[in-house]
């Protein structure tokens, strides 16, 4: 029987985490003697006062060692972020981790589907869910996106369909995972020393297929369900312009990295992408947001946006 930890990270929204931290208690609670152990770890990424002593106080008054709390001093983006909590329930080495964003609120069977899908394919090492938009009940990814190189976007994997519609098709196979919930085998977590940080936000769940070896793979259990709200931090034109500039640099730094030949048409369309949706939507400051991002990103160290 494994052990299973989730790692929830907060960043100025309690209200959102709280209810997902419940889901996660109702789901280990329904997983009840499948597990030897489990641990739920709430961090918190420098949030405002009254939303980080709102988690201290929630995680306080949970059942004595199974939730605990992390507060970092400032908004350490989203790989170092959850590294903090990985970190702290390390003494535990769980048999698998959970990353789950904190607008997600998860199924209370989803966690004994995970564990049934891993007992089967014990070589996935990274895990994908089916995520459902909660506002219209509609699937959102199933599994993860495809990737599309050449310009550095995704697809989400039968967006817009109903979950009935999973009846009728066979095990997809995404190209990476959906970041809102990802379950992560502990000792691969382990072995590559917790997430990758190369990024401030975005491509992580794409870095981390570079880190398989031979004999390990991703994979979707389609029956495990995480509701996503959707929205998440980027809610006012300013955070939406932050989410774009860092979208572009990590697609940019991804690129370079590990398919350099087609950097040229990543920035190209980039560039091309946000021109014409910052002109739908009025909002000069994404364009603006991916000028300095190719600016940060030809010459580091000099970035004001991050």
């Amino acid at each position: 029987m494994p052990a299973v930890a989730t790692i929830i990270l907060n960043w100025n929204d309690s209200a959102a985490t709280v209810r997902c931290g419940e889901s996660v208690l109702r789901a280990f609670e329904q997983a009840g003697d499948q597990l030897t152990s489990q641990a739920l770890c709430i961090v918190d990424s420098g949030s405002l006062e009254q939303h980080a002593t709102a988690l201290g106080n929630w995680c306080a008054a949970q059942k004595s060692g199974t939730v605990q709390f992390v507060a970092n001093n400032s908004n350490l983006g989203f790989a170092a972020g959850m590294n903090a909590g990985i970190k702290r329930v390390g003494d535990q080495d769980p048999d698998y981790i959970w990353i789950l964003n904190n607008d997600t609120e998860v199924a209370a069977d989803a966690i004994f589907h995970l564990l049934a899908f891993s007992k089967q394919n014990r070589g996935t090492a990274i895990t994908g869910v089916t995520v459902i938009d909660q506002a219209t009940g509609l699937i959102e990814t199933a599994g993860g996106y495809r990737y599309f190189p050449w310009i550095g976007y995704n697809q989400p994997i039968m967006a817009g369909a109903r979950l009935e519609a999973l009846c009728n098709v066979g095990n997809l196979l995404p190209d990476y995972v959906n970041g809102a919930a990802m379950w992560l085998k502990g000792d691969y977590v382990r072995r590559i020393g917790g997430l990758p940080t190369d990024h401030f936000l975005y491509f992580e769940e794409l870095e981390l297929n570079q880190y398989l070896k031979r004999g390990e793979s991703i994979g979707w259990s389609r029956d495990a369900l995480v509701f996503h709200q959707g929205g998440g931090s980027f809610t006012t034109a300013e955070l939406q312009k932050t989410g774009t500039y860092h979208a572009a640099l990590s697609a940019f730094t991804y690129t370079r990295h590990y398919r350099p030949w087609c950097l040229p048409t990543v920035i190209l369309a980039r560039v091309l992408g946000l021109s014409i949706r910052s002109t739908m939507r009025r909002q000069p400051g994404l364009l603006l947001a991916v000028f300095e991002a190719l600016k940060d990103f030809v010459w580091p160290g000099k970035s004001s946006s991050s």
